[in-house]
């Protein structure tokens, strides 16, 4: 249940819903109704992550390996704070129209990137922080949405975890969760907000 730094730094736990399971990969795992969470805040009083409360840039390849059959969309990485309901910061998720969804948590969701996905194809997908209050997501290089997220702060909360592959939400979603297969690879945490020639 556990997937090992090779950095030596924080592993990731995997989370499974009720029949799901993660398998390993080629350098990479394929989750199929689980999902990884690496904590910031969850660490408790040693963070080795505190600076991901202000500045970060998350990188991941992807891969969407079926197409979902219900209405609702499927987190697929994102950003979960510190708070009681551990409400999200930011998620990118995908639908059954094949299009990519990214909500904030300054309320504005459904902004969809015009290009979209194809399934059992690689994507690197970034979610950048800056300063604790902007906050925007790359498709291979292209920004999801017309604008950055324009968040709370995240210091008077402090980030809970990232997820990856999903996020244990609603019954619908652990259902949609389980018939989409998805691998993930190549999970790099950099301590600043690359910029978008960076990322390309």
């Amino acid at each position: 249940n556990t997937w090992k730094d090779e950095y030596l730094g924080v592993n990731a736990t995997i989370n499974n819903t009720e029949g799901g399971a993660a398998t390993k990969a080629s350098d990479g795992i394929e989750f199929h109704g689980a999902w990884a969470e690496w904590p910031v805040g969850g660490q408790g009083e040693n963070q080795l992550y505190h600076f991901a409360n202000y500045n970060f840039t998350l990188v991941a390849t992807v891969s969407i390996d079926g197409v979902p059959k219900g209405d609702t969309p499927i987190p697929l990485m994102g950003v979960k704070l510190n708070d009681e309901g551990k409400s999200k910061l930011m998620e990118l998720s995908y639908e059954k129209g094949k299009k990519w969804i990214l909500q904030c948590s300054d309320g504005r969701s459904s902004e969809k990137l015009s290009n979209s996905w194809k399934s059992k194809t690689q994507y690197q997908v970034a979610i950048v922080l800056r300063n604790g209050t902007q906050a925007t997501v790359y498709v291979d290089g292209k920004s999801v949405g017309e604008a950055p997220c324009q968040l709370e702060n995240t210091d008077s909360k402090g980030i809970s975890h990232f997820f990856i592959g999903g996020d244990g939400g609603s019954t619908n979603n652990k259902r949609s969760q389980k018939g989409v297969p998805v691998t993930v690879r190549n999970v790099l945490l950099y301590n600043r907000p690359l910029s978008s020639e960076e990322i390309n």
